[in-house]
């Protein structure tokens, strides 16, 4: 009993954040459900664009060029 009302409570979550992205705001929304999905990969994204600088020098003395 528990496990299925889970499951709707899931279902009714996961459609609403549809809901959400396909409203005129669908990019902000789109974004929004990202970041709370995923905070891990945003904030490793952010991290390799502030180094990437740095991560290139890095490879480039490595190869030699």
């Amino acid at each position: 009993m528990l496990a299925s009302k889970r499951k709707k409570i899931f279902y009714i979550k996961k459609y609403s954040i549809w809901e959400l992205c396909k409203t005129n705001l669908s990019k902000l929304g789109f974004a929004i459900v990202l970041s709370l999905a995923n905070p891990l990969t945003l904030n490793m994204n952010s991290f390799i664009e502030r180094n990437r600088r740095d991560i290139m020098s890095v490879y480039l003395k490595k190869q030699n060029i």
